[in-house]
Protein backbone atom coordinates (compact mmCIF):
# COMPACT_ATOMS: atom_id res chain seq x y z
CA UNK A 1 0.00 0.00 0.00
CA UNK A 2 2.84 2.31 0.90
CA UNK A 3 4.54 1.47 -2.36
CA UNK A 4 1.47 2.61 -4.32
CA UNK A 5 1.11 5.89 -2.45
CA UNK A 6 4.59 7.10 -3.29
CA UNK A 7 4.12 6.97 -7.13
CA UNK A 8 0.64 8.48 -6.79
CA UNK A 9 1.98 11.37 -4.73
CA UNK A 10 4.78 11.89 -7.25
CA UNK A 11 2.29 12.04 -10.15
CA UNK A 12 0.12 14.56 -8.27
CA UNK A 13 3.15 16.73 -7.51
CA UNK A 14 4.27 16.62 -11.15
CA UNK A 15 0.85 17.67 -12.42
CA UNK A 16 0.70 20.49 -9.87
CA UNK A 17 4.15 21.73 -10.91
CA UNK A 18 3.16 21.73 -14.63
CA UNK A 19 0.02 23.74 -13.98
CA UNK A 20 1.97 26.36 -11.98
CA UNK A 21 4.81 26.80 -14.48
CA UNK A 22 2.61 26.76 -17.61
CA UNK A 23 4.65 24.09 -19.29
CA UNK A 24 3.29 23.15 -22.67
CA UNK A 25 1.41 26.43 -23.18
CA UNK A 26 2.33 29.33 -25.45
CA UNK A 27 1.78 32.99 -24.81
CA UNK A 28 -0.22 34.87 -27.44
CA UNK A 29 1.69 37.40 -29.52
CA UNK A 30 -0.58 40.23 -28.41
CA UNK A 31 0.44 39.71 -24.77
CA UNK A 32 4.17 39.53 -25.39
CA UNK A 33 6.27 42.47 -24.26
CA UNK A 34 7.58 44.84 -27.00
CA UNK A 35 11.17 44.17 -27.93
CA UNK A 36 12.08 47.46 -29.66
CA UNK A 37 12.70 50.92 -28.26
CA UNK A 38 10.17 53.77 -28.41
CA UNK A 39 12.14 55.39 -31.24
CA UNK A 40 11.22 52.50 -33.54
CA UNK A 41 7.56 53.51 -33.49
CA UNK A 42 6.66 55.71 -36.52
CA UNK A 43 5.21 59.11 -35.61
CA UNK A 44 3.14 61.19 -38.06
CA UNK A 45 4.99 64.15 -39.61
CA UNK A 46 2.95 67.37 -39.61
CA UNK A 47 2.24 68.65 -43.12
CA UNK A 48 3.82 72.01 -43.91
CA UNK A 49 1.34 74.52 -45.38
CA UNK A 50 2.17 75.41 -48.98
CA UNK A 51 2.32 79.07 -49.98
CA UNK A 52 -0.40 79.78 -52.55
CA UNK A 53 0.84 81.02 -55.90
CA UNK A 54 0.00 84.68 -56.61
CA UNK A 55 -2.94 85.14 -58.95
CA UNK A 56 -1.92 86.60 -62.36
CA UNK A 57 -2.71 90.30 -62.64
CA UNK A 58 -5.04 91.30 -65.51
CA UNK A 59 -3.46 93.73 -67.98
CA UNK A 60 -4.26 95.45 -71.27
CA UNK A 61 -2.10 97.34 -73.77
CA UNK A 62 -3.01 99.94 -76.41
CA UNK A 63 -1.01 101.09 -79.41
CA UNK A 64 -1.68 103.50 -82.26
CA UNK A 65 0.12 102.74 -85.53
CA UNK A 66 -0.12 106.45 -86.38
CA UNK A 67 0.11 109.13 -83.72
CA UNK A 68 -1.12 111.80 -86.13
CA UNK A 69 -3.85 111.71 -88.79
CA UNK A 70 -5.53 114.26 -91.00
CA UNK A 71 -8.94 115.59 -90.05
CA UNK A 72 -11.63 113.40 -91.55
CA UNK A 73 -9.35 110.36 -91.94
CA UNK A 74 -9.89 107.20 -89.97
CA UNK A 75 -7.49 106.28 -87.18
CA UNK A 76 -6.62 102.71 -86.23
CA UNK A 77 -5.76 101.31 -82.84
CA UNK A 78 -4.60 97.91 -81.65
CA UNK A 79 -5.20 96.51 -78.18
CA UNK A 80 -4.44 93.26 -76.40
CA UNK A 81 -5.08 91.87 -72.91
CA UNK A 82 -3.98 88.99 -70.71
CA UNK A 83 -5.18 87.24 -67.54
CA UNK A 84 -8.62 88.85 -67.72
CA UNK A 85 -11.69 86.99 -66.36
CA UNK A 86 -13.92 85.14 -68.79
CA UNK A 87 -16.81 87.22 -70.06
CA UNK A 88 -14.91 90.53 -69.88
CA UNK A 89 -15.36 93.25 -72.49
CA UNK A 90 -13.13 96.06 -73.76
CA UNK A 91 -14.17 99.72 -73.89
CA UNK A 92 -12.46 102.69 -75.47
CA UNK A 93 -12.20 105.70 -73.17
CA UNK A 94 -11.54 109.36 -73.99
CA UNK A 95 -10.05 111.90 -71.59
CA UNK A 96 -12.15 115.01 -71.05
CA UNK A 97 -10.79 118.04 -69.23
CA UNK A 98 -8.24 118.60 -66.50
CA UNK A 99 -7.84 116.72 -64.21
CA UNK A 100 -8.48 113.67 -66.42
CA UNK A 101 -12.07 112.49 -66.51
CA UNK A 102 -12.35 109.31 -68.51
CA UNK A 103 -15.56 108.70 -70.44
CA UNK A 104 -16.60 105.53 -72.26
CA UNK A 105 -16.99 106.40 -75.93
CA UNK A 106 -17.16 103.04 -77.70
CA UNK A 107 -17.58 99.37 -76.86
CA UNK A 108 -14.82 97.34 -78.50
CA UNK A 109 -16.35 94.00 -77.51
CA UNK A 110 -13.60 91.39 -77.56
CA UNK A 111 -10.70 91.83 -75.13
CA UNK A 112 -8.17 91.90 -77.98
CA UNK A 113 -8.26 93.13 -81.55
CA UNK A 114 -8.05 96.10 -83.89
CA UNK A 115 -10.53 98.98 -83.99
CA UNK A 116 -11.09 101.84 -86.40
CA UNK A 117 -12.06 105.32 -85.26
CA UNK A 118 -14.18 107.53 -87.49
CA UNK A 119 -12.84 110.84 -88.80
CA UNK A 120 -12.33 113.31 -85.97
CA UNK A 121 -12.18 117.12 -85.91
CA UNK A 122 -8.80 118.75 -85.44
CA UNK A 123 -7.40 118.53 -81.95
CA UNK A 124 -5.34 116.44 -79.57
CA UNK A 125 -7.12 113.35 -78.21
CA UNK A 126 -6.08 111.09 -75.36
CA UNK A 127 -7.38 107.52 -75.42
CA UNK A 128 -7.07 104.41 -73.29
CA UNK A 129 -8.70 100.96 -73.17
CA UNK A 130 -10.51 99.63 -70.10
CA UNK A 131 -11.42 95.98 -69.50
CA UNK A 132 -14.71 95.51 -67.66
CA UNK A 133 -16.08 92.37 -66.09
CA UNK A 134 -19.70 93.19 -65.46
CA UNK A 135 -19.47 96.70 -64.02
CA UNK A 136 -16.05 96.18 -62.41
CA UNK A 137 -12.96 97.61 -64.11
CA UNK A 138 -10.29 94.90 -63.99
CA UNK A 139 -7.57 96.59 -66.08
CA UNK A 140 -6.77 99.83 -67.89
CA UNK A 141 -4.08 100.49 -70.47
CA UNK A 142 -1.57 103.30 -70.54
CA UNK A 143 -2.99 106.31 -72.38
CA UNK A 144 -2.07 107.16 -75.98
CA UNK A 145 -2.33 110.53 -77.72
CA UNK A 146 -3.77 111.03 -81.19
CA UNK A 147 -3.17 114.32 -82.99
CA UNK A 148 -5.70 115.25 -85.68
CA UNK A 149 -4.47 118.00 -88.01
CA UNK A 150 -5.88 120.00 -90.92
CA UNK A 151 -5.23 118.74 -94.44
CA UNK A 152 -2.10 120.32 -96.02
CA UNK A 153 -4.18 121.86 -98.82
CA UNK A 154 -6.30 123.87 -96.41
CA UNK A 155 -6.37 127.58 -97.31
CA UNK A 156 -7.04 128.62 -93.72
CA UNK A 157 -3.60 129.60 -92.41
CA UNK A 158 -4.80 130.37 -88.91
CA UNK A 159 -6.56 126.98 -88.82
CA UNK A 160 -3.27 125.24 -89.59
CA UNK A 161 -1.58 127.10 -86.75
CA UNK A 162 -4.25 126.05 -84.28
CA UNK A 163 -4.59 122.49 -85.55
CA UNK A 164 -3.48 119.32 -83.83
CA UNK A 165 -1.35 119.56 -80.73
CA UNK A 166 -0.81 123.30 -81.14
CA UNK A 167 -4.56 123.87 -81.14
CA UNK A 168 -5.06 121.74 -78.04
CA UNK A 169 -2.29 123.55 -76.15
CA UNK A 170 -3.50 126.99 -77.26
CA UNK A 171 -7.05 126.11 -76.24
CA UNK A 172 -5.87 124.93 -72.81
CA UNK A 173 -3.85 128.10 -72.20
CA UNK A 174 -6.68 130.32 -73.41
CA UNK A 175 -9.15 128.50 -71.18
CA UNK A 176 -6.96 128.99 -68.09
CA UNK A 177 -6.01 132.60 -68.92
CA UNK A 178 -9.44 133.82 -70.01
CA UNK A 179 -10.54 135.15 -66.55
CA UNK A 180 -7.34 137.19 -66.33
CA UNK A 181 -7.84 138.53 -69.83
CA UNK A 182 -11.35 139.64 -68.93
CA UNK A 183 -10.14 141.35 -65.75
CA UNK A 184 -7.35 143.10 -67.63
CA UNK A 185 -9.84 144.29 -70.24
CA UNK A 186 -12.12 145.72 -67.56
CA UNK A 187 -9.19 147.53 -65.94
CA UNK A 188 -8.12 149.04 -69.27
CA UNK A 189 -11.64 150.17 -70.08
CA UNK A 190 -12.11 151.60 -66.58
CA UNK A 191 -8.92 153.66 -66.86
CA UNK A 192 -9.53 155.12 -70.30
CA UNK A 193 -9.55 158.94 -70.29
CA UNK A 194 -13.09 160.29 -70.33
CA UNK A 195 -13.95 163.11 -72.73
CA UNK A 196 -14.80 166.43 -71.03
Amino acid sequence: MRKLLIPAIAVIMLLTACSLTGTGTTRPESLSAPTGSSSDVATPVPAHPTTPKPRPVPSVTLSLPKQSVTSGDQAHLKYDSSNVPAGSRAWLELDYGTPPRWKYVESLGAVAGVATLPGLPTGLYRFRVAILNGIAVVATSASQYLSVVQPPSSSCGICQIFSGAGGAIAGFVLDKAWPWIVQAGKWVIGNLPRPD
